[in-house]
């Protein structure tokens, strides 16, 4: 997993990026342009480890486009907002090998020749610590990747 994290904090670098913290099994990653992001998820199986031939697994990956707040919370950077939350929850909502992405970003992936694999879901999980109402958002789901699968 150490290897993977570093290698997911080189890959945000090298696409203009930045790695915002550490998520689930992987990283957050930020970038300030769709393509940065795009050009970052194409270079993603530079960062898993094989063996005998076979990636040791398969990411999930979940992108959305908007502005985020940025702070500093002991001595750290710390990312807030609803951008932030509607990653984590399509996060929820992804498969191992597959990109779910919201509306605002899929118009990316298509015109960067994603293949689109699922039709439109909503996804309604809210934050744990929000008292908010959930947010409701509009995923389509991609095939991450031939070399992935």
């Amino acid at each position: 997993l150490k290897y993977h994290l570093e290698r997911l904090v080189n890959l945000a670098i090298s696409c203009g990026g930045l790695f915002v913290r550490s998520f689930r099994d992987g990283g957050m990653l930020v970038f300030r342009s769709p393509a940065a992001a795009i050009d970052a998820i194409n270079q993603l199986s530079s960062t898993i480890p094989v063996h005998d031939s076979v990636f040791a697994w398969q990411p999930i990956v979940a992108v959305h486009q908007g502005s985020t707040m940025v702070t500093t919370l002991n001595g750290q950077l710390e990312y807030l907002g609803s951008a932030i939350r509607t990653v984590e929850d399509l996060t929820g909502s992804a498969r191992p090998g597959e990109i779910s992405a919201s509306n605002e970003f899929a118009s990316f992936l298509q015109s960067a020749n994603f293949q689109a694999i699922f039709d439109d879901s909503e996804i309604t999980q809210a934050s744990p610590t929000s008292n908010e109402a959930p947010p409701i958002v509009t995923a389509k789901r991609f095939r991450l990747c031939q070399a992935l699968l």
